[in-house]
């Protein structure tokens, strides 16, 4: 398993990996991401990174009890990641 943390404030966020920061930057909330089963738009988490390494995109999220699915589009080939909450 991937030693990666997700931080998340009211809008900001941070990826890291192995403790070290990787991304980071400002994310809200929006409608209009499209499922792989091409359903009616679903809510994405949409991230935009302040820094120059990443490309901002949206991921559709899922929130469940301590659980949060970030899929870039796992049905064509893209990352889901899970994160568990840790506080």
């Amino acid at each position: 398993m991937p030693n990666e943390i997700l931080k998340l404030t009211d809008s900001g966020f941070s990826f890291y990996q192995d403790g070290q920061p990787t991304a980071y930057g400002n994310y809200a909330v929006a409608n209009g991401g499209n499922s792989c089963s091409g359903t009616q738009p679903v809510p994405v988490v949409r991230f935009a990174y302040a820094n120059a390494n990443a490309v901002p995109q949206d991921a559709v999220f899922t929130l469940n009890g301590n659980k949060l699915v970030l899929d870039y589009g796992g049905c064509l080939d893209a990352p889901v990641n899970t994160y568990e909450r840790l506080r």
